[in-house]
């Protein structure tokens, strides 16, 4: 329960944010906040800003105001020099629906001018809210709890939400967020050879456009004196036998300089056209295409982290069981189970490069031996009075020790995280010898720490000597030349045992969208199978020194002579690479990232956090990460 002696001691920093739906309509909840336009909308920033700065509190104005609260709350509580709604935890909230709730607080006393809201048993809470300082304002409430908060006063909401892109002759529905505005409203288009609209029959909050030509066309929403306008794209659609293509920026070049030209020349039957629709990074793909698949482009290049997201809502077409065994043959077993989903198979790998070696200052280190393992490495880097960079707070870095000890750890068929081998033996060594290695270094030798700035301007003054991170080469080399190394991850003493580190790998495809037609759908995946093939990935790797996924591409001497592609060959090579997407969820990241945090909070004292010190609080604080880990995606 609140200490409300506290409660006025300071001013609250975190404001609520808006939430999804007008309380006109509670049943009609999305779960995308509508946007508010900036003369409708006063700062609470602006005003928190102000009260603090003058570290006075200005009571609200008397009248009433209606706060629309998530379900996540049961109660609110207001307080001053007295308690408006009663004592804590004031008064119920009202219920809506099954996602929201609302109350209406009509202010006489002036003294009043902090709002709580609060769940029915009083233990979870917002933190101390200044009330708004006009009637009539709109304060909305979303579930995040906590001192983090974010948002605004919103006074009034006019506008337009829904997807503005379609293909001539596609329909697309519109609904108006309306809050606080007067009048009937009417919609129109500014350009009606673009793009028509029509107002629903019975709800004037919702409309159908309808895509009448190419080209862009502004809907429009009116009420009063105010309006609402929301532009929307109308595209041709493309001829059955041409080819569209996403594609990250730095791939533009060589798929319009080499791909392209090869593959029409590879397939003169091919009288289409194949063009670059635009530039997307390979972990954005999944986004774009949820926004509008109809306007998407026919093949993308995408992350394999996207992979299942996107087929999981049905947005991409599988690979043919053919294509999968050719692929499982040529690309081994990671290259198929990184862009699955289920049994299937919904994209054709190219890279497989996605993971982190060990950069060092070959003035520093000049002895192979130097780098072989963290011991010699950490011994040398403290006898030259220069740092090792290895940030074991980032979850990403952190399993490296743990698979090196067998810890073991992957997705079961539902794509939930199998993580009890962190409650293992195996781990709690890796984590002691992890919390030895920084209580001996920790600071002044070893940094948690991938800071890119820092690593390039400290590997210059030698400040860094040495650091596990990705393919950073080209900065790496800007700032050492000829004195940058590279190499494999080193090994690590674990429970008197030198044990080779291992990385994530991740892996990128080139995936075709859901509902194509059978015909192009089949001269996608053509263009598929060409644009990832051995010959195209040794270009690719020859050009844009890209990591092939092909085994027999990676396995090249030239290939792997490459700055990074070749260590990251080699240690797929000895087994010591986890492809990504197919091991992990959401779920693992917090949960690994605090290991290392915890490491160096605790090193000093070999406190494990809360759960105690040395292997014994080992054992308790893995066992709450296997837990954490382990936790059923929603």
């Amino acid at each position: 329960m609140i200490n409300k002696k506290m409660m006025g001691c300071a001013l609250a920093l975190g404001f609520l944010a808006l939430a999804a739906c007008s309380p006109s309509n509670p049943g009609e909840s999305s779960s995308a906040a509508p946007a508010v336009s900036d003369n409708t909308n006063v700062s609470a920033s602006e005003v928190v800003s102000e009260i603090v700065s003058e570290n006075v509190s200005v009571a609200p104005i008397a009248g009433d105001y209606t706060f629309n609260v998530s379900s996540a709350y049961g109660n609110a509580y207001v307080f001053g020099e007295g308690e408006l709604l009663g004592g804590w935890p004031g008064t119920a909230l009202t219920v809506l629906d099954e996602s929201w709730k609302t109350i209406t607080i009509t202010v006489t006393d002036a003294a009043n001018d902090h709002i709580i809201f609060n769940s029915k048993n009083g233990n979870e809470q917002t933190v101390n809210l200044e009330f708004p300082k006009e009637p009539g304002t709109y304060y909305f409430v979303n579930e995040t709890k906590g001192d983090n908060w974010n948002g605004e006063f919103v006074k009034n909401v006019f506008e337009i939400s829904g997807k503005n892109k379609a293909l001539v002759g596609g329909t697309r529905e519109l609904k108006l967020a309306k809050i606080g505005v007067e009048g009937a409203v009417t919609w129109a288009s500014d350009d009606t050879n673009v793009a028509s609209v029509k107002a629903d029959a019975t709800d004037e909050l919702k409309a159908t456009w309808t895509a009448v030509g190419a080209g862009t066309a502004n809907i429009t929403a009116k009420a009063g004196d105010v309006t609402a306008t929301f532009q929307v794209t109308v595209e041709a659609p493309e001829a059955e036998g041409d080819i569209s293509l996403w594609v990250p920026t730095v791939d533009t070049t060589f798929i319009n300089e080499k791909v392209i030209p090869a593959f029409k020349t590879a397939h003169p039957e091919f009288t289409g056209k194949v063009t670059i629709k635009a530039n997307f990074g390979e972990g954005d793909v999944r986004t774009e295409l949820a926004k509008d698949l109809d306007t998407a482009a026919d093949v993308m290049c995408m992350a394999d982290d996207n992979i299942t997201s996107a087929a999981q809502s049905e947005l991409l077409a599988s690979v043919t069981a053919e294509d999968k065994n050719s692929i499982a043959t040529t690309d081994g077993a990671d290259g198929v189970k990184a862009g699955e989903y289920g049994d299937t198979l919904y994209g054709y790998p190219y890279r497989a490069d996605n993971g982190y070696i060990l950069f060092y200052n070959k003035a520093l280190f000049p002895n192979p031996a130097d780098v072989e393992s963290m011991e010699s490495l950490l011994a040398k880097a403290a006898e030259k009075n220069t740092k090792v960079y290895w940030d074991l707070s980032q979850g990403w870095y952190a399993p490296a020790p743990f698979w090196a000890n067998g810890v073991t750890f992957g997705l079961d068929q539902d794509g939930n995280m199998l993580g009890e081998d962190f409650a293992s033996e195996k781990a709690v060594k890796a984590g002691m010898a992890l919390m030895n290695q920084y209580k001996q270094y920790g600071g002044t030798t070893l940094v948690y720490s991938a800071d890119t700035g820092v690593l390039e301007a400290g590997f210059k003054d030698q400040s860094v000597g040495a650091c596990i991170l990705w393919n950073n080469y080209a900065a790496f080399h800007s700032a050492l030349g000829d004195n940058l190394g590279y190499t494999v991850l080193p090994t690590m003493n674990i429970n008197g045992e030198d044990k080779p580190l291992h990385t994530f790998n991740g892996y990128k495809f080139m995936s075709v969208k859901a509902g194509l037609s059978d015909t192009k759908k089949a001269l996608c995946q053509e263009f598929c199978r060409f644009a990832t093939s051995p010959e195209m990935q040794y270009l690719r790797a020859a050009e844009l020194g890209q990591g092939p996924s092909n085994v027999t591409v990676a396995a090249d001497e030239e290939v792997k002579a490459l700055p990074f592609v070749g260590q990251i060959a080699q240690m797929v090579s000895e087994g010591r690479t986890h492809a990504q997407a197919a091991n992990v969820n959401a779920k693992f990241w917090d949960p690994m990232a605090s290991i290392g945090s915890t490491i160096m909070d605790g090193a000093s004292t070999d406190t494990w956090s809360t759960y105690g010190k040395g292997e014994e609080g080992a054992r308790a604080f893995f066992q709450s990460i296997a837990e954490a880990i382990s936790v059923k995606i929603a």
